[in-house]
């Protein structure tokens, strides 16, 4: 009803992906619309995909009052930026894009991202940290404190 009367709606997240911590916006994305549709109404007002990724992107900048500088994809923007591999997902027609970022794609599927431009993430590999001496650290710490597998 908000969205209809041209209010701007936006989601964000304060919740934890699967305990760990990490802000799932996708996934509150994906629950908003799900919920919005079995919320009835018709699926009048209930955001689709492409609605709810928006919500998540460049209406949460504007509700935030920063879509000067975050939110979208243009030159002089802060470039926060994932790419997901959504071969996986048998999409062949760019229209279903955004479905299938909300409801087929993991997070196993992104490949690549960037962080304010810096690279993060490429093909998969960590870029700023190093995956082998966090583990090794882990498992020097698991056995120092006696908890957990030491392989």
């Amino acid at each position: 009803a908000m969205r209809a009367r041209g209010i701007c709606v936006a989601l964000g997240t304060g919740s934890a992906m699967a305990g760990l911590g990490l802000p799932d916006v996708l996934g509150e994305a994906r629950l908003a619309t799900l919920l919005a549709g079995a919320a009835g109404d018709g699926d009048a007002g209930a955001p689709d995909a492409a609605a709810a990724l928006r919500m998540a992107t460049l209406d949460g900048a504007r509700v935030l009052g920063l879509s000067a500088e975050i939110g979208s994809i243009v030159a002089g923007k802060s470039a926060d930026l994932v790419c997901v591999d959504l071969g996986p997902t048998g999409v062949v027609d760019a229209s279903r894009v955004p479905q299938a970022l909300l409801f087929d794609a993991a997070a196993r599927d992104v490949t690549d991202a960037w962080i304010a431009g810096r690279a993060q993430l490429a093909a998969r590999e960590l870029c700023v940290l190093d995956g082998e001496r966090i583990a090794d650290a882990a498992r020097q710490w698991s056995a120092r404190l006696g908890i957990g597998d030491q392989r």
